[in-house]
């Protein structure tokens, strides 16, 4: 009897985790859609990923690079910035700043790049970089 408590109280600890967490068991393209509304193509092949630890509320920060072979496949469902921005380049640069990130994967503003840039009303932002040269891909997301 004490040992089917413990597996139930176990159990509904693990569902409000993953509720308050947004768990999700699918890939982390799935995820940009689920949050985001934006279709990411699945043969991209993720490189690094770094996330903060994230509240109880499920807010933090994540951090991905992927190389794409056809950027062209999402290049159309997004509307791409194509000049440089300091904003955004000073925005990035601050929210991973804390970021233990191994140096080969730090965004090189120094190339040319085009960005993305989605803010939600709680003021969770998303920005996707896309470095030309390189056809790496960098995912930042904030939640608030």
């Amino acid at each position: 009897m004490a040992i089917s408590k413990i597996c139930k109280m176990l159990c509904t600890f693990l569902m409000m985790s993953c509720f308050l967490t947004g768990c999700s068991s699918g890939k982390y393209a799935d995820i940009i859609y689920n949050n985001w509304g934006i279709m990411l193509p699945n043969d991209w092949k993720e490189i690094y990923e770094y996330q903060s630890d994230s509240s109880s509320l499920g807010d933090g920060e994540r951090y991905h690079v992927f190389e794409c072979d056809d950027f062209e496949t999402v290049a159309n469902d997004i509307d791409w910035e194509k000049s440089k921005n300091e904003n955004v380049e000073n925005m990035i640069l601050s929210t991973i700043e804390g970021f233990s990130i191994k140096s080969d994967y730090v965004i090189n503003f120094q190339s040319e790049y085009e960005y993305f840039y989605k803010q939600k009303n709680d003021n969770s932002k998303l920005l996707i970089v896309h470095i030309l040269e390189s056809n790496l891909v960098y995912i930042i997301e904030n939640f608030m």
